[in-house]
């Protein structure tokens, strides 16, 4: 289109003065309706990321528009997503110009700004007077400290900004990967790293409580790191329970531009000579977390072809900026189509692969706060009392019992419900730290969880059958019941206390009552073979039906489309 045209005059201009007068022309034609000179339609690729819906996969990048100046301007060129920033708590020059530069012949470019901006009140109040985030559009507004903020103080620059921009972002991101300000890499090693990401938590939780909603942190890093590095980054997000992280920031290394003009000034390097090296840190870092929080990759994509492979790498989401600079808006539609092209040959619904498949299902951020936490309680416990009921009165277990009896026995089996999770979350803890966090296999998680109740319930059935017949009688009755339970309850929690959604962890416990019930009737053939103990006929009669029922369920889920649901 016309970009290529525009850039000759842009690329004989300072590069900083170019990057201005480029801006405004951005908010000219948003201005005059004339948007549309410059970008093509859009393919459509919606995708759930974080919690929240974005209506394509691809986005701008942090420090094309630093204040929050141009974000409807930005947005009229069919971003799916808009960064803004860094964002300081006070305003700052940044270093002395010129401190921007191109290397055309690499498509890269050098920068050494220094989180020039106007402060982070000013950018909130661009961010209220802008259109883009009252629509809807999805914002994330990424935060930094203070040059002049001792390293040891870092903290207390990020929390001011986390407090101010909370109620005003989609999403923040923490810039602590910038290679422009002293020391600010250094917050990337474990304890430093630890500390900031603890006090991040901590306020982000307290402010979900204040403002009634759940805004997601992901923690931008840099392309210089080793295998070590990667690791230990990887368990602290883990272990924080970070909600997402951008995979990379620039690179100090001038690997792809040696010899050329320009490639030995001081900064960080982007564009297509950081392509390979930050890949390769995305895909390193997409083992590591094995699917437990998604990836935004960016760093050289300068095509579709580019963005397609940071996908396939392990991103969930792509960004950039320098690849703007050279390709201009027209690759906004070539990376949305080809990432519409590239995700349309998973399948449609991911409902069967996302019991088992961590990395290809959405991580999704439930609410934590009390008020949300007591509902899906209230939901869980009371659908677990009123299954227990139902069954109860339908199968005709108890045909002499009465009413106020059977509702006796829905709480009975509830107390036996509650005593099973309670072994079987300590059991899995230990299963959690010691055999599966160690060896990078936490996605087997769920299926821990499954198994261990699965093997308590048998043992606590076994221990009975020795003592008691009659009470083993009783139990085999009401052991299927128990059991669906566990699914119906525990699954979810579980995965609900792992920020997974909560209509997929319904899912979860669905599937879950059909495994669970398949293993119960697997247990007992083996023992009535082995053993030649008998199984009463309930046990058979309960566990088929709710295998069947349980089927079913998901097979309406399925068709239905409720995992698209997020």
């Amino acid at each position: 289109m016309l970009y290529p045209l525009i850039r000759k005059f842009f690329f004989a201009l300072d590069a900083e003065t170019a990057h201005g007068i480029g801006m405004d022309g951005i908010a000219f034609l948003n201005a005059t309706g004339l948007a549309g000179c410059l970008a093509g339609s859009v393919t459509p690729c919606p995708v759930n990321v974080m919690g929240l819906k974005f209506p394509n996969p691809v986005g701008l990048a942090a420090g094309l528009d630093k204040n929050g100046d141009h974000i409807d301007g930005l947005a009229r060129l069919g971003f799916g997503f808009i960064e803004i920033g860094t964002v300081t708590p006070k305003p700052q020059d940044g270093n002395p110009r010129p401190r921007l530069f191109r290397i055309p012949e690499a498509q890269g470019i050098i920068n050494r700004m220094g989180f020039n901006n106007a402060g982070v009140d000013k950018l909130l109040e661009n961010v209220r007077a802008a259109e883009f985030p009252k629509n809807g559009g999805i914002l994330g507004i990424n935060i930094g400290k203070n040059a002049t903020t001792p390293i040891e103080r870092a903290a207390d620059d990020y929390l001011v900004c986390l407090d101010k921009v909370y109620d005003d972002a989609s999403y923040v991101a923490v810039n602590i990967s910038s290679p422009n300000t002293k020391n600010l890499r250094e917050l990337q090693k474990d304890e430093a790293l630890d500390d900031l990401l603890a006090q991040l938590k901590a306020r982000q939780q307290q402010l979900a409580d204040k403002h009634g909603q759940y805004v997601p942190l992901a923690l931008k890093i840099a392309p210089d790191l080793d295998d070590a590095q990667i690791t230990a980054i990887a368990d602290a997000l883990r272990r924080h329970r970070m909600d997402g992280v951008i995979a990379t920031n620039t690179t100090l290394s001038r690997e792809g531009v040696e010899g050329l003009a320009n490639a030995t000034e001081a900064g960080g390097l982007s564009g297509a000579p950081v392509f390979r090296r930050s890949t390769a840190v995305l895909k390193k870092l997409a083992a590591a977390l094995a699917g437990e929080l998604p990836i935004i990759g960016v760093g050289g994509i300068m095509s579709g072809a580019d963005a397609a492979e940071k996908i396939r790498a392990g991103a969930s989401l792509v960004q950039f900026y320098s690849g703007f600079i050279y390709r201009g808006p027209d690759l906004v539609g070539e990376v949305a189509d080809t990432l519409a092209h590239v995700l349309k040959k998973r399948p449609k619904s991911l409902f069967p692969l996302r019991l088992f498949d961590l990395r290809q299902r959405p991580i999704i951020p439930a609410s934590t706060s009390p008020q949300s936490m007591s509902h899906y309680l209230f939901i869980l416990v009371g659908a677990v009392l009123v299954n227990n009921v139902v069954l109860v009165k339908i199968l005709g277990l108890c045909p002499f019992m009465g009413v106020s009896k059977k509702l006796e026995t829905a709480y009975g089996m509830g107390a036996a419900t509650t005593f099973v999770l309670t072994m079987a979350t300590g059991a899995s803890y230990i299963i959690d730290h010691y055999l599966l966090m160690p060896f990078g296999l936490e996605y087997l998680r769920t299926l821990s969880f499954i198994v261990t109740i699965a093997a308590i319930v048998q043992l606590t059935e076994m221990v009975i059958a020795k003592t008691s017949p009659t009470l083993q009688q009783t139990l085999g009755i009401y052991l299927p019941l128990i059991t669906t339970n566990c699914a119906v309850l525990g699954v979810p929690l579980l995965n609900i206390a792992n920020k997974h959604n909560f209509v997929e962890s319904l899912l979860f416990g669905a599937g879950s009552a059909v495994g669970f019930s398949l293993v119960l009737l697997l247990f007992a053939g083996i023992r009535e073979r082995v053993e030649g103990a008998e199984v009463p006929v309930h046990f058979r009669g309960v566990a088929i039906a709710m295998v069947t029922a349980g089927l079913m369920a998901l097979a309406f889920m399925g068709f239905a489309g409720l995992d698209k649901y997020q």
